[in-house]
């Protein structure tokens, strides 16, 4: 059965390729009835405005999909009422969310018209230091990104090298015969559930939590993208429903894949009896399998190196996300206590009794 807490995603991503944001995709005005674009500052409660809908849908009954922060998982970046497609979003920078129905099918709330802008600019320099602060973190999380994904294309040519693809490709001829026997609607979604962030590489259980048949691809050298991109082909072909989370590393390709419509998903993964979920199947394809050992022997000492480099990087752009985060909270102190809180209350339980009163 499926639940609300099973449902939570990324809208974006970081990525080493720079930010992608998906909102565009996720918060699609040609599939929603409404929109309301959440406008204003860090602290003026775009996030709370957000939970305290979700904790309201949730209560009458709704399916609510949950859109976290890339970069902080602990803030929501906008929500999906699904029985009433209806989405409620943070449209600020870096995802900026502008109408393209305005007062049709989207809305603009602007938080900013519940500060005082005099208190702001009693601390204008300090405001101004702290954003720039924080943009330079941001950058300097990139760089370390950027050489993360070179390093990791350098790996995965040795993984090209070595693939078997016969083999490979065998196995998911298999696999897809078993899975895909009927043909469904061949609608796609996106929903991420990886990203890099202040938590380091972070990959949600949304994708495993939604689904009966659990596929673990363990991945080596970046193959598994390979194999992931070949089972979605051949679900197009027999134009099944799929939910696709593209991969940080790249993302043009995809990490996961969710079929609604056969209650299974494929996850890149390691294997780990401990986390299991009861009363779900769970599969592992070893990509190992698929590589010729011989290559792989010849590229050990690379191999080693690339992966102890891998982890450094990783180290290097977590810590840059972690002062980025001190800066946000910074920033927040200095909009909180110049938001008049009681306006907003108001503004937000009419905004909610509009919504679930019909």
């Amino acid at each position: 059965m499926i639940t609300n807490e099973n449902r939570t995603f990324f809208a974006s991503i970081n990525s080493c390729e720079g930010f992608r944001s998906y909102f565009p995709a996720v918060f699609n005005p040609q599939k929603l009835k409404q929109i309301y674009i959440l406008k204003g500052g860090p602290g003026t409660g775009k996030s709370t405005f957000l939970r305290a809908v979700s904790e309201n849908a949730v209560k009458a009954g709704f399916t609510v999909d949950h859109y976290i922060c890339s970069s902080d998982p602990s803030s929501l970046d906008g929500i999906i009422i699904l029985e009433k497609e209806i989405a409620i979003l943070d449209g600020t920078s870096p995802h900026t969310f502008d109408p393209s129905f305005p007062g049709i099918i989207e809305n603009t709330i602007n938080l900013g018209s519940f500060w005082d802008s005099k208190k702001l600019c009693e601390n204008k320099s300090e405001i101004i230091s702290l954003i720039k602060d924080k943009n330079r973190y941001y950058k300097r999380a990139q760089k370390f990104l950027s050489a993360y994904g070179d390093i990791s294309k350098e790996l995965n040519e040795i993984g090209n090298l070595a693939l078997l693809k016969e083999k490979m490709e065998s196995n998911i001829k298999r696999t897809s015969q078993n899975l895909f026997k009927k043909e469904g609607n061949g609608e796609i979604f996106y929903k991420n559930i990886a990203t890099f962030s202040k938590c380091g590489y972070l990959s949600l259980k949304s994708f495993e939590n939604l689904s009966k048949n659990v596929y673990i691809v363990e991945d080596h050298l970046s193959i598994g993208r390979n194999y992931l991109e070949q089972i979605l082909q051949e679900a197009k072909k027999k134009k099944q429903d799929v939910c696709i989370s593209f991969s940080p590393l790249s993302p043009e390709q995809p990490n996961a894949l969710y079929f609604s419509g056969i209650d299974s998903c494929f996850i890149l993964g390691e294997r780990n009896y401990d986390d299991e979920i009861k009363d779900k199947n769970y599969r592992y394809i070893n990509m190992k399998r698929f590589l010729d050992k011989e290559i792989l022997s010849q590229n050990k000492q690379k191999i080693r190196f690339g992966e102890k480099c891998l982890k450094m990087l990783l180290d290097g752009a977590t810590a840059a996300f972690e002062d980025a985060g001190k800066c946000h909270e910074a920033l927040e102190t200095h909009y909180i206590q110049a938001m008049n809180f009681t306006r907003l209350e108001e503004m937000k339980s009419k905004v909610i009794q509009s919504l679930f009163t019909e």
